[in-house]
């Protein structure tokens, strides 16, 4: 009896390791690349308005991505960047970056310490700024946005591409200038991520 309960602790252990292997499709032994870009293109996507203001958000962001085996993997450490709002100029996170190869399906937009700041004779909610407004996102804590992507490729050729657009008009208004901090969830709700993959010569 002893020796048929132990039989069946091994297979069950077996099992269980073998499914924790299969079910994860990144290779640690294989490596791609991957570069990681932000932009605020005002014309981007449904709803979009030509640019009413310029500015800045500069700060620390950080790009991730999940496997289809649940594995998340950083693109890059948090880098400080500066990303031109109401532009459709992308700004590298992470730029040709070594990750595992493998199938990936979402991805993650971290930010830290985050200030925004709208040029003066920029107009929100149809009132023209007199001087430069500023705001802080993620002052205190760290916001991350994650999204669902269309199942894409990480291998030893080609590079994967992912974007975040910033959507800033669905969240910065007057009130959030003239209080001067940023709503996490508001961001969370608005940032659009697409990724895609790229083979040699594209």
């Amino acid at each position: 009896m002893v020796h048929l309960r132990l039989m069946g602790f091994f297979a069950a252990v077996v099992v269980v390791l073998a499914g924790g292997c299969g079910g994860d499709a990144v290779d640690p032994d294989v490596t791609g690349i991957v570069n990681a870009v932000v932009h605020d293109d005002p014309l981007e996507g449904s709803a979009k308005r030509s640019a009413l203001f310029t500015g800045t958000a500069a700060g620390n962001m950080q790009v991730s991505l999940r496997s289809t085996g649940g594995v998340w993997t950083d693109v890059g450490s948090p880098n400080g960047i500066t990303v031109n709002l109401q532009s459709s100029t992308e700004t590298a996170v992470h730029g040709a970056t070594s990750v595992p190869a493998g199938t990936f399906d979402r991805v993650r937009l971290t930010f830290s310490d985050v200030e925004v700041t709208v040029k003066a004779g920029g107009v929100i909610g149809g009132i023209t700024l007199q001087s430069d407004a500023k705001a802080a996102l993620a002052e205190d804590f760290p916001v991350t946005v994650e999204r669902s992507v269309s199942p894409f490729f990480v291998d030893e050729v080609g590079t994967a591409l992912i974007e975040f657009d910033l959507n800033v008009e669905n969240w910065l208004d007057l009130q959030t200038l003239d209080e001067g901090t940023i709503d996490g969830a508001a961001v969370n709700a608005s940032v659009d991520a697409e990724a895609t993959f790229m083979p040699p010569g594209s």
